[in-house]
């Protein structure tokens, strides 16, 4: 029939019974007929893929779009990519919210969060499979946006790749995909961000005022920021305002008060340019840490004369933020808590000190949840996502090597403002949530930072990426 048919072997694929395969290469002469006989009843997931005709060349370049249906709580095929497609981009979107996932020819799960794939995390990670550098959204979606995913594959598919999709409930997406050699300029430029930050914060991202300010600036979470993405070849620029979420909202439009002595700025509020033309492409907000004994809908700001929620008040800002750069990253820093009620006199003893790190990765995790979540809750039109930065700094003193490091070397007094190593972590944990990839191994860390951190800098990174929900 001059055509080579393989067959896999009903041991299965790399000995997995119930994973079997075959191919046929070349043309099929005639109608084949394919059976699969069940030892006991149950489904199978028939995968099936072809690359055209004898003589017929495959377009190097195009794109298309076609509408996906979700079933609830079911996966749904989108479709089969040959290999050899250059440049792939594939974006499903729905007011659903779905979990695309990627196989591989041998069934592998590249992409998936259940089953547990290769890649399964709720933010933006990348893999390199079989040659081809294979990047996901995330299940969190684009700029956390849920049933906003996609994916990339560079520089060309190296096999034949399935695409599925998960859906939470039954509905519609719309599925566009595009592929060719001007599809992606370049691998390097998927990868390049250029970040311009506005942020309405106060000293636990910037300390600015502290009693020993060193010359650096490495008091502020900003100034690491910076020197993360240069040694990562991104960009970052900032502009920032002190003050609690009231005062924000009583006071827009915002005013440029920050100046750091080697990060550039991206805005001069005298200026005769507008919040909305400076190009900001991401703007983090952060209320006091010391309100949190209210509840999100509580009314912490009473004592003032403020009847606002934090939620209120929050709101109110973000849709400011809307009206003015409606595309604009929202980023919610998480802060930590006062150790006002732990130590009293500054440092904390151990037993104090245990006790405040249980209750920022317990009750205080909790609050900033709700939080979160009534936000997204309320504005879901709105990219509003959060960067845990507090838990996760707590976890990192309590579960790394830096668990060595004594209160006193991380904090100045009970407020709790930090030194210079507790923002560097901060940054850490605020730059691979933000940019959304691990923080630069040839990082140069200077000697103002406690040397644990430096002698373990690769571990504590590769925990705090694993805590920010990647693999």
């Amino acid at each position: 029939m001059d055509v080579n048919i393989t067959y896999s072997g009903y041991n299965g694929t790399n000995g997995n019974k119930g994973h079997e395969f075959i191919t046929v290469h070349g043309s099929t002469p005639e109608a084949m007929t394919m059976k699969a006989f069940g030892y006991r009843s149950g489904y199978a997931t028939v995968n099936y893929s072809w690359t055209g005709k004898d003589n017929c060349e495959q377009n190097t370049d195009g794109n298309g779009m076609f509408v996906q249906t979700l079933r609830e709580n079911d996966i749904s095929l989108v479709g089969t990519i040959p290999p050899n497609v250059q440049n792939l981009e594939i974006h499903l979107k729905s007011s659903s919210d779905l979990d695309i996932q990627l196989y591989s020819q041998d069934g592998t799960a590249i992409v998936s969060w259940q089953p547990t794939g290769l890649l399964s995390g709720p933010i933006k990670q990348s893999i390199l499979y079989n040659d081809m550098n294979i990047t996901w959204s995330g299940y969190n979606g684009t700029n956390g946006k849920q049933g906003h995913e996609y994916i990339t594959v560079t520089p060309k598919t190296a096999e034949v790749l399935v695409m599925k999709v998960f859906g939470y409930e039954a509905g519609e997406a719309n599925v566009t995909y595009s592929w060719g050699e001007t599809n992606i300029t370049s691998p390097e430029d998927m990868y390049t961000k250029d970040v311009k930050n506005y942020i309405f914060g106060h000293s636990l991202i910037n300390h600015e005022h502290a009693q020993n300010q060193p010359a650096s600036n490495e008091l502020g979470v900003p100034h690491w920021l910076y020197h993360l993405a240069q040694a990562d070849g991104n960009t970052y620029a900032v502009d920032g305002q002190y003050g609690f979420m009231p005062t924000h909202a009583n006071t827009l439009p915002p005013e440029s008060q920050w100046h750091f002595n080697d990060v550039p700025h991206v805005w001069d509020s005298e200026s005769s340019i507008s919040f909305a033309d400076a190009g900001f492409t991401t703007v983090m907000l952060t209320p006091a840490n010391f309100i949190q004994w209210e509840p999100v809908n509580g009314q912490p700001y009473a004592w003032d004369g403020d009847t606002r929620t934090p939620v209120e008040v929050t709101l109110e800002v973000i849709d400011w933020i809307a009206s003015q750069v409606p595309n604009a990253d929202i980023i919610i820093y998480q802060n930590w808590p006062d150790m006002g009620s732990y130590a009293e006199s500054f440092p904390p003893t151990p037993i104090k000190f245990s006790e405040y790190n249980t209750y920022t990765q317990g009750a205080w995790l909790t609050w900033w949840d709700a939080y979160i979540l009534a936000l997204k809750t309320a504005r879901p039109n709105i990219n509003i996502r959060m960067i845990d930065v507090g838990t996760i700094l707590s976890k990192v003193l309590t579960n790394t090597s830096a668990n060595q490091i004594l209160p006193s070397q991380l904090y100045e007094d009970n407020a709790p403002h930090g030194r210079p190593t507790l923002y560097f972590l901060s940054a850490l944990i605020t730059y691979m949530g933000m940019y959304a990839n691990l923080a630069p191994q040839n990082f140069s860390i200077p000697n103002t930072i406690n040397p644990i951190i430096t002698n373990n800098y690769q571990s504590i990174v590769n925990y705090i990426w694993q805590e920010l929900g990647n693999e």
